[in-house]
C-alpha cells in the first residue's frame, strides 16, 4: 500500500518489484494514482539506468519484463493505471523502451472489464473465453460480484506453475482502501506489515508490535505473542470468505448444469430453484463480508468469522447425524 490508500502491483523481476513498492512507500506526499505511477516509472528507469551502464534500450528483450498496476483515488476519481516500465509489447521488433509509460484501465461499470499480466494470463484467458463462447456473461454489479469471479479466476491462474493459491484482496471505494492477504504472507518489512494489520482491523496494536523488531527479550516476545494472535483473528476472517468464495463458486456450476438438466427433465426444477435461492444467499453473506473488510471494525470481523463458524458446525453436525457411525466407547 502506497500513501494509505493506493494499491500497489507487480509483475515480473522481483527484486526491481519489491525495490520500487519500498521505495514509493518511503517516498511521502504521494496521493493519487498519477503521481505514484509517474514515481514508479521515474524509480524504475533510475534502477534501468543503472543496471545498462546508462543504456537501458539495451535491456535483455527475453525474460525480463516488469508491469505495475497502481489502483486507488486520482486527481478525479477512482482508478487504475497499468504500468509498462520496459516498453516491451508484443513481438520482439516492436519493442522499445521509449514507449513503456502508464495507461489508464477502462473499468465500465456492469461489465466486465480488467487487466491481467504475468504467467497466469494464458489459463484465465482460456476460462474466459470459455464462459463468453457458452453463453455464460461475467456481470459485475457488486463488489460481491467481483470477489467472486476474481475467487474463481485465481483457481484457473493458480493452475500455472509459477503462480501460487494465496490469493490477495485489493478493494478500492471511494471512502478507503483495505487489503486482505493470506496469514502465512509476509508483508515484506515490519512496519508495512503493521499498516497493514491496522488498516485491516481497527485495533491499536501499533505500539506493541513495533517491539517484533526490539533487540529487548520482553517487548519483543509480547509482539511476537500478538503477531499470533493476529494471524489467528485475520487469518479466520480470510478463510471464513474464501470458504463462502469457493461455496459460491460450487454452487454457480451446479445452476449452470442444472439449467440444462431442468429444461428436459421437469423433476430438476425444484432443485434448480433451491440452487438458486442457496447462490442468492451466498452472495449476500460474501457482500456482507466486503462491507465488514471496508467497515474497519474489529467487532464486525469477529461476528463474521463467528457467523461462519456457526454454519461450519452445523454442516458437520448434519453430516455425522446421518453419515458417521456412533462413535465407540
Amino acid at each position: 500500500m502506497i500513501g494509505g490508500d493506493i494499491l500497489f502491483l507487480g509483475t515480473g523481476d522481483g527484486e526491481v518489484i519489491d525495490g520500487t513498492a519500498r521505495d514509493l512507500r518511503n517516498q511521502k506526499g504521494i496521493a493519487t494514482i498519477e503521481e505514484a505511477s509517474q514515481a514508479a516509472l521515474d524509480m524504475t528507469h533510475a534502477r534501468y539506468v543503472n543496471a545498462t551502464r546508462g543504456k537501458p534500450e539495451t535491456l535483455p528483450r527475453k525474460g525480463f519484463g516488469v508491469d505495475f498496476l497502481i489502483g486507488g483515488p486520482g486527481r478525479n476519481d477512482l482508478g487504475i493505471f497499468e504500468i509498462n516500465t520496459t516498453g516491451f509489447r508484443g513481438p520482439k521488433a516492436h519493442n522499445k523502451y521509449a514507449d513503456r509509460g502508464a495507461n489508464l484501465v477502462e473499468l465500465p461499470k456492469g461489465n466486465w472489464g480488467g487487466s491481467f499480466k504475468g504467467s497466469a494470463w494464458g489459463h484465465i484467458n482460456r476460462y474466459l473465453d470459455g464462459q463468453f463462447e457458452s453463453g455464460r456473461p461475467i456481470i459485475i454489479e457488486t463488489l460481491a460480484d467481483a470477489l467472486i469471479e476474481m475467487h474463481d479466476l485465481s483457481l484457473r491462474g493458480a493452475r500455472d506453475i509459477g503462480v501460487n493459491d494465496r490469493l490477495h484482496y485489493g478493494i478500492i471505494t471511494p471512502s478507503r482502501t483495505v487489503r486482505l492477504v493470506h496469514p502465512s504472507v509476509w508483508e515484506g518489512d515490519t512496519q508495512a506489515h503493521i499498516e497493514q494489520v491496522v488498516n485491516l482491523t481497527g485495533l491499536n496494536v501499533a505500539e506493541v508490535l513495533n517491539g517484533m523488531d526490539a533487540d529487548e527479550c520482553e517487548r519483543n516476545s509480547a509482539a511476537i505473542d500478538l503477531y499470533s494472535d493476529i494471524r489467528l483473528f485475520t487469518g479466520g476472517f480470510y478463510f471464513a470468505l474464501a470458504s463462502e468464495l469457493t461455496s459460491s463458486s460450487n454452487l454457480k456450476r451446479e445452476y449452470t448444469r442444472l439449467s440444462e438438466k431442468s429444461l428436459r427433465d421437469e423433476s430438476y426444477k425444484p432443485r434448480f430453484k433451491e440452487i438458486g435461492r442457496r447462490r442468492l444467499e451466498s452472495h449476500a453473506r460474501i457482500q456482507e463480508g466486503v462491507d465488514v473488510l471496508i467497515s474497519r471494525d474489529p467487532h464486525k470481523l469477529r461476528s463474521f468469522i463467528m457467523g461462519a463458524e456457526d454454519r461450519r458446525r452445523e454442516t458437520i453436525g448434519k453430516l455425522f447425524e446421518r453419515y458417521a457411525s456412533p462413535e465407540s466407547s
